[in-house]
C-alpha cells in the first residue's frame, strides 16, 4: 500500500506537500484490523486519532437497554476519533471494524504539532464543522425518512448510484445504520424482493432499473447527511 497516495486523497492532507505527508507518515503507526476487531471503547481515555485508508468503521454507543446505537459508519479518507483533541480526552463512541480495515493511527501530540500550519489548521477546522453538520443531518435523516427511503439513500452515500452492490456488512449491521432494527429492515427486504424492485443473492444486490428511474433523487442530492 502506498500511504503517501492512501493519504493524498484524504480531504484533510490531499494538498498537503510530499514532505508534511511523508513526516506523518514516517511517525503515525500503520494498524490492520481484521473484521469485528475494537479499536477502542466508549470513555477510553484516548491518544491516537485515526485515518481510515481501507475497509470501514462504525462508530457506534450503547444505550441504557443496551442496544447498540451506530453513529457513523466510517469510509477511506475519513479521519476520526478528533473528539479526544478537545475539552475530554476520553472517547465518546466505540471503534470497531466491519470489515478487514487498514489504518493511520496518529497521536495527539502530532496533530497539535501539525496544527501550526495555517492551511491544515483550517482543513483540520473544516472537518470538524463537516462532523457537526452530519450530525445535524443525522437527526433529520432519522426523523424526516422512513425505512426505504434510508435504505436507498445509505446504498447512495456509501456505493455511489449503481444497479449492481457487492455489499460488504451484515444485513444486521446495515439495519443499524439506517436506524431501525433487524426485524423492520427483514420485513423491507421481503417486500421489496416480492415486488421486483431488488434481489438479493449472497453479497451481490440488485435494483431494479425501472424503480431508479422512477424515483425522485432530489432529497438524497439535498440530504446534508451526505455532503
Amino acid at each position: 500500500m502506498n500511504l503517501l497516495e492512501c493519504l493524498r486523497k484524504s480531504t484533510l492532507f490531499h494538498n498537503m506537500p510530499d514532505h508534511s505527508i511523508n513526516s506523518v507518515i514516517s511517525e503515525a503507526k500503520t494498524i490492520t484490523a481484521e473484521k469485528n476487531t475494537v479499536l477502542f471503547h466508549e470513555e477510553e481515555i484516548g491518544s491516537r486519532v485515526y485515518v481510515l485508508l481501507e475497509g470501514a468503521i462504525k462508530l457506534y454507543k450503547n444505550s441504557p437497554d443496551g442496544k447498540e446505537i451506530i453513529i457513523k459508519l466510517v469510509k477511506p479518507g475519513e479521519l476520526f476519533a478528533e473528539a479526544i483533541l478537545f475539552e475530554n480526552s476520553a472517547y465518546p463512541v466505540t471503534a470497531m471494524s466491519v470489515t478487514s480495515s487498514t489504518l493511520l493511527a496518529i497521536s495527539k501530540g502530532q496533530i497539535y504539532n501539525l496544527q501550526e500550519d495555517q492551511e491544515f489548521r483550517n482543513r483540520f477546522l473544516s472537518s470538524i464543522m463537516k462532523r457537526l453538520r452530519y450530525l445535524t443531518g443525522r437527526i433529520l435523516y432519522l426523523s424526516a425518512y422512513d425505512v426505504e427511503d434510508r435504505f436507498f439513500q445509505f446504498l447512495i452515500a456509501r456505493y455511489g448510484h449503481k444497479q449492481s452492490y457487492q455489499i460488504d456488512l451484515s444485513k444486521k449491521e446495515i439495519a443499524a445504520a439506517i436506524g431501525t432494527i433487524p426485524e423492520t429492515f427483514s420485513r423491507l427486504l421481503m417486500r421489496l424482493t416480492k415486488n421486483k424492485i431488488i434481489t438479493w443473492e449472497k453479497n451481490k444486490l440488485t435494483i431494479s432499473q425501472d424503480y431508479w428511474e422512477n424515483l425522485d433523487n432530489s432529497s438524497i442530492d439535498q440530504n446534508p447527511l451526505y455532503q
